[in-house]
């Protein structure tokens, strides 16, 4: 499996395994994980939703591809915000 995520986690903190040629978290080999399933779902997506608070998360989507798409106003309760990240993959590398 390529890996050019693991080139923009460096300065992350995450325990680390080795991954084919590079060197990962565990979260990250979680993402590439299901990106690898995407196409056979016949999927191009993943989205979730991060508190405002979860900075540490916000750094990790980031680094991995997500982008901030949405903010979803009082999502949690009545005072946090929360964020909708969203990673699109091109149908190519969803079928490797």
């Amino acid at each position: 499996m390529r890996c050019d995520v693991s080139q923009r986690c460096r300065g992350l903190r995450f325990p680390a395994r080795e991954l084919g040629p590079c060197l990962v978290g565990v979260g990250t080999a979680m993402i590439h994980k299901l990106v690898s399933k995407l196409a056979a779902h016949r999927r191009n997506r993943i989205e979730l939703v991060s508190s405002e608070r979860d900075l540490h998360a916000h750094l990790f989507f980031r680094a991995t591809g997500f982008i901030a798409a949405e903010v979803l106003p009082k999502w949690e309760d009545d005072e946090n915000d929360a964020y909708l990240f969203r990673l699109r993959v091109a149908e190519e590398i969803a079928v490797e």
